[in-house]
């Protein structure tokens, strides 16, 4: 659910105005790439399994 959530409120915090460095925390940027690692993780699984 927290992830979901991540997702939506940052395609929409995006879209508006131009992504920085300066703009983007830390946390967001680590909080993007676990979530892109375990969905890899997940879809290398699902494709293997397939």
């Amino acid at each position: 659910m927290a992830q979901t959530q991540f997702i939506s409120s940052r395609s929409e915090d995006v879209d508006p105005r131009p992504l920085t460095n300066q703009s983007v925390p830390a946390k967001s940027l680590f909080a993007y790439a676990v979530f892109s690692i375990a969905f890899a993780f997940t879809a290398a699984m699902v494709f293997g399994v397939i």
